[in-house]
């Protein structure tokens, strides 16, 4: 007969209902959602442990962005600091910076978006877009 440690049931329990929750914002992946359903999802990041939930949220959170940045940026900057932590800290897992500094070059010159930019994508802008916003496909990206 094998031991079951203490609190496994407990983390399966968990891991089922955070993975269950991160798989209900697919369609982030495919169509803008709106900043309610972001900020739904920025919440979520901070509960997140372990390599699979952290590359799934990672990946929902990097095509997000990509698709729709306008909605996602403008979500972001009505979160908290935990949670954008969270969220972009594994933005890169999945998905080359490259594309994701490319989607958001264009909002660099936004007033709106700056301080956030400024703030979570400079390093991302400034290592894997050229002067034009394209991306530098390789780029090894310094989050700063």
């Amino acid at each position: 007969m094998s031991h079951v440690p203490a609190g496994y049931n407990a983390a399966t329990k968990r891991y089922e209902i955070v993975s269950k929750a991160i798989f209900s914002f697919n369609s982030l992946t495919h169509k803008c959602g709106t900043e309610k359903q972001y900020k739904e999802l920025f919440e979520l990041a901070p509960m997140i442990h372990g390599a699979s939930t952290m590359e799934h949220i990672g990946e929902v959170n990097a095509l997000a962005i990509i698709k729709c940045p306008d909605s996602y940026l403008s979500a972001l900057k009505a979160t908290s600091e935990e949670e954008i932590s969270a969220s972009v800290g594994v933005m890169g897992i999945t998905l080359p910076p490259w594309e994701v500094a490319e989607a958001i070059y264009s909002y660099l010159d936004k007033p709106r978006f700056k301080n956030i930019i400024d703030k979570y994508f400079r390093g991302w802008v400034t290592d894997c877009t050229d002067s034009n916003g394209k991306a530098k496909v390789g780029c090894n990206f310094a989050n700063n």
